[in-house]
């Protein structure tokens, strides 16, 4: 999130960081420079091209640290990039948004240059995440029972048929799906794994 303050003619727009981003970034104060500064190319990385667990796995075993260290560290820099380059933020903000997280100027100065020199290559991804993407507006389902076949007088196989409309825009669109019972099962057993996962590890930009 940002804060706007107004001096004047001056407005400035700063970072505001939870409690959990700024207790995530003072890990940076326990390393070496050298080692801030790959985790902002980790970060950068990881934004442009996704999220490799395996990275957390190696940097925690070099640093001797716990992989949710690592983890939460680097998630924490790149919600710092992300809010910058919403905001498109100047050097001076930048510099006043990292007042309460007590860095040193080096420290500082590592950040913001990581920032500035990818700065191109973010606002492309975030614009590319902004795209516009169908929304939900209705759903109508049947479920189909075959009881009979020349073959087989007695069976029962359900079919659920399902036509979901979306909306973009203006612009209306149906799609019409079916399945089985058991494929359904397997696919909302999925989802329900892919929500759980989400809620456990939620990076919000």
């Amino acid at each position: 999130c940002c804060c706007c303050c107004c001096c004047g003619c001056c407005l400035k727009m700063l970072i505001v960081f939870s409690a959990d981003h700024k207790n995530h970034l003072q890990f940076l104060n326990s390393v070496e420079l050298e080692v801030a500064e790959e985790f902002c190319n980790i970060a950068i990385q990881f934004l442009q091209h996704g999220v490799n667990a395996k990275i957390f796995q190696g940097a925690a075993k070099k640093l001797g640290t716990e992989v949710d260290t690592i983890r939460n560290v680097v998630e924490a820099i790149m919600f710092l990039f992300v809010e910058c380059s919403k905001l498109q933020i100047s050097e001076m903000d930048f510099h006043d948004s990292m007042l309460t997280l007590q860095f040193s100027d080096t420290l500082n100065k590592t950040l913001l240059d990581s920032f500035v020199a990818n700065q191109t290559e973010i606002r492309s991804m975030l614009e590319v995440l902004s795209l516009k993407r169908p929304e939900f507006k209705n759903i109508d389902w049947r479920l189909d029972i075959k009881v009979a076949s020349r073959t087989m007088r007695q069976i029962a196989e359900p079919l659920l048929v399902m036509n979901i409309t979306t909306n973009i825009d203006e612009n209306t669109d149906n799609q019409q799906f079916q399945t089985d019972v058991s494929t359904l099962n397997h696919i909302t057993s999925k989802l329900q794994e892919a929500i759980k996962h989400s809620e456990k590890r939620r990076l919000r930009f």
